[in-house]
C-alpha cells in the first residue's frame, strides 16, 4: 500500500479475480505460437490485425493449448511466422488498481513528498514493486518540437512557427514562451498556453509492415484524423480519403497502397501552439522558444528565420521626355514601415478640448530612401528622403505616405523623382509591432 504525501491509492485492498484482456496487439513468434502479456486461462479469439470484422479466428474453441504466457495453435496456423495479430483472452489471479497524483492532497498526509515512490503488491508473503516518479522532471523529461515554415521570408511577409510538447509519447499541457532577440522580426504573441492544433498537409508515406493493412505514421500523437490523401510529384492532392482508424501516431488506411506512396494527412493534436513572425528588416531573426520546467537546464529551442528585403523595382525613364537622361534607376532603402501602438487617440475639438477614442495610436518611421543610378551606384538626389511622425491616419510631419494603421501588412509604393526626370519606385510593406 502506498501512503506518501500527495499520492494515494484509489483502492488499497481487493481480491484477485478473472478479468478480460481485450484486443492486445502482438506479433507472432512462430507460425503457430503467440505470447501474451499475462498468463491466459482461456482464449476468446486471435485475429489478423487487418481483420476488423473478426471473421477468421485462429484460436477457435479446442484449437489451442496454453503453456504459461505462450499460446500454441493446434488446428490452424498464421499466414506468417511474424504476423501481427489481435488477441482477446481471460486471465485469472488478476487485480486492477490506480495510483492517483493530486497536488492538493499533500496536507492530508503531512509534508509533500516529491521524487519517487514505490507501489508494492503483496500476496501470501510474495511481493512485487514498481517505481513511480513524482514531479521528477529529470526522470520524466518533456521534448519541445519547433518547426518553422517558411524559413526564409521577405520583409513584411509572415512565417508560421508551430510548437509541440510531448512527454512519454503523450502531449503535454503548459505555457509556451517566445522571444525574438534581434529586432529583425515581430512575433504575434510572446506567451500562450498549449491547446489543440490542426495539422494540415503533413507529408508521410504508405507502409505495409502488417499483412492486409496499409498504414502511415504522423510526426506527433493524434487527437483526431480528418483525412489521408495521396499527393503527386507536383504536390497535387488526390480526392479519395483513405483514413480508417488510428492509434497513437499510426493510421490504418482503408485500401492497399504500395509502400512509399506519398501521402498527406490532416489531423489535430494536443499540446500544441502556433505563432507567427513578420519580417521587419533584412537579416536573420532568432526566435527562442521555451517552456517552464523544474530543471536548471530548462527546456528551450532556438530557431532562425532569414529575412530579405523586397526586390527593388527599377524603372527606365523615357529618354525623349523633358530632362530624361536615359539609363536605369532604382530605390534603395527599407522595404517595411513599423507601427508601435499606444493606448488611445485624442481628437482635438474646435474651441478647445479633446475627444478621447479607445483606438490605437501609432508612431511611424519612414525611410531613408535613395534614388540610385544602377550604372554608377550613386545617389542621384544627393540627399536621403525620409519622413516621420505619429498619428491615427497619416504622419503629422510629412505627407509622402498615407496609411491606415488599423489594417496591418498593407503594401505601398515609394516613388522618387530626380531634377532631370530620373524616376524609380519600390514596393514597401508596413506592419504593427
Amino acid at each position: 500500500m502506498v501512503q506518501l504525501a500527495k499520492v494515494y491509492q484509489k483502492t488499497s485492498r481487493q481480491n484477485t479475480s478473472r478479468i478480460l484482456i481485450s484486443k492486445e496487439v502482438k506479433r507472432a513468434s512462430g507460425i503457430r505460437i503467440i505470447e501474451t502479456d499475462f498468463k491466459a486461462d482461456s482464449i476468446i479469439g486471435i485475429w489478423s490485425y487487418s481483420d476488423y470484422a473478426r471473421v477468421y479466428n485462429y484460436a477457435p474453441t479446442g484449437g489451442y493449448v496454453i503453456d504459461g504466457k505462450k499460446v500454441y495453435l493446434i488446428s490452424r496456423e498464421f499466414n506468417f511466422c511474424d504476423q501481427m495479430v489481435v488477441i482477446s483472452y481471460y486471465a485469472s489471479g488478476m487485480v486492477f488498481n490506480t495510483v492517483v497524483y493530486n497536488k492538493t492532497f499533500g496536507d492530508t498526509f503531512g509534508e509533500a513528498t516529491f521524487g519517487e515512490a514505490f507501489v508494492v503488491a503483496t500476496l501470501h508473503g510474495k511481493e512485487s514493486s514498481h517505481q513511480i516518479f513524482i514531479e521528477n522532471y529529470c526522470k520524466c523529461k518533456s521534448t519541445l518540437n519547433v518547426s518553422v515554415e517558411p524559413t526564409s521570408i521577405e520583409v513584411g511577409e509572415t512565417s508560421e512557427i508551430v510548437v509541440y510538447v510531448e512527454n512519454g509519447g503523450m502531449p503535454v499541457s503548459g505555457t509556451i514562451h517566445m522571444m525574438e532577440t534581434t529586432g529583425k522580426g515581430s512575433l504575434q504573441w510572446n506567451s500562450m498556453p498549449t491547446g489543440v492544433y490542426t495539422v494540415t498537409g503533413e507529408k508521410t508515406e504508405a507502409i505495409n509492415s502488417i499483412s492486409g493493412v496499409t498504414q502511415c505514421v504522423t510526426n506527433s500523437v493524434i487527437t483526431e484524423v480528418f483525412g489521408v490523401y495521396t499527393i503527386d510529384e507536383e504536390n497535387v492532392q488526390g480526392t479519395i480519403n483513405y483514413y480508417s482508424a488510428f492509434n497513437g501516431r499510426t493510421i490504418d488506411l482503408t485500401t492497399y497502397l504500395p509502400t512509399g506512396t506519398n501521402l498527406v494527412v490532416n489531423y489535430s493534436r494536443a499540446g500544441s501552439i502556433t505563432n507567427y513572425l513578420t519580417g521587419v528588416s533584412a537579416g536573420t531573426a532568432q526566435v527562442i522558444t521555451s517552456m517552464d520546467v523544474n530543471t536548471e537546464e530548462g527546456l528551450s529551442q532556438s530557431s532562425s528565420i532569414t529575412i530579405t528585403a523586397p526586390p527593388e523595382k527599377a524603372i527606365t525613364p523615357d529618354p525623349g521626355g523633358p530632362g530624361g537622361p536615359g539609363g536605369t534607376y532604382f530605390v534603395r532603402g527599407p522595404g517595411a514601415v513599423q507601427f508601435k501602438g499606444s493606448y488611445a487617440y485624442y481628437d482635438p475639438q474646435a474651441g478647445g478640448g479633446f475627444n478621447r477614442y479607445n483606438l490605437p495610436l501609432y508612431e511611424q518611421t519612414f525611410g531613408p530612401w535613395l534614388l540610385v543610378n544602377a550604372d554608377t551606384d550613386e545617389n542621384v538626389l544627393n540627399q536621403q528622403i525620409s519622413c516621420s511622425g505619429q498619428g491615427y491616419i497619416q504622419p503629422i510631419n510629412g505627407n509622402c505616405i498615407k496609411t491606415n494603421p488599423q489594417t496591418p501588412n498593407q503594401t505601398m509604393t515609394i516613388t522618387l523623382t530626380g531634377n532631370n526626370g530620373e524616376r524609380a519606385e519600390m514596393q514597401v510593406t508596413y506592419t504593427k509591432v
